[in-house]
């Protein structure tokens, strides 16, 4: 609001209000009336309390600090901590992306092993099979025939077939 030119700061104190640390900013609006916010913390929320006035600055009016008085939490809040008393613990942001972080690389190990295993079962199977293969290569397979030592294989297939059926009419 005071970069829009709506109010203008006529000042500014850091107080107590309601037990924990706050400041109360005085202002003054485009209309001339007067203007007072108090801003604090509580129950991690952020509390902003204004009263406007008339010409008079607001808050010397013996009003005032009757209606700012008038604010009552349903819980109080902690107190503040005082010089040299550690800071509350709060929860800390990083580590939940670090957790997170730890989740994502167990899996991609667990991953990487599975994969390994994999690989190192399927080339024992693909060897195997080779050794198979090499036993079993005198033997014919089914659907194949061996090839004939007169076969000719630069011969295109369509030829011998023809050439065969040639011999078989003979």
């Amino acid at each position: 609001m005071y970069e829009t030119g709506e109010l203008r700061k006529r000042g500014g104190r850091f107080l107590t209000v309601f037990g924990v640390p706050g400041y109360q900013a005085e202002g003054v609006r485009a209309d001339g009336r007067t203007t007072a916010t108090r801003t604090f913390v509580a129950h991690g929320m952020v509390y902003g309390i204004t009263v406007v006035g008339g010409q008079a600055p607001v808050e010397q009016a013996p009003e005032f600090e009757k209606v700012m008085g008038s604010f009552a939490f349903t819980e109080p809040p902690a107190p503040a901590p005082g010089p040299g008393s550690p800071a509350p613990a709060q929860p800390d942001p990083v580590l939940g992306t670090s957790a997170l972080m730890g989740r994502i690389a167990a899996i991609c190990i667990v991953a990487v092993v599975l994969l390994a295993i994999g690989g190192v079962v399927f080339r024992q199977l693909r060897s195997k099979a080779a050794e198979e293969d090499e036993e079993d290569e005198d033997r014919p397979r089914k659907g194949k025939r061996r090839p004939r030592e007169t076969d000719d294989p630069d011969e295109d297939r369509p030829r011998r077939r023809k050439r065969r059926r040639e011999e078989d009419d003979d």
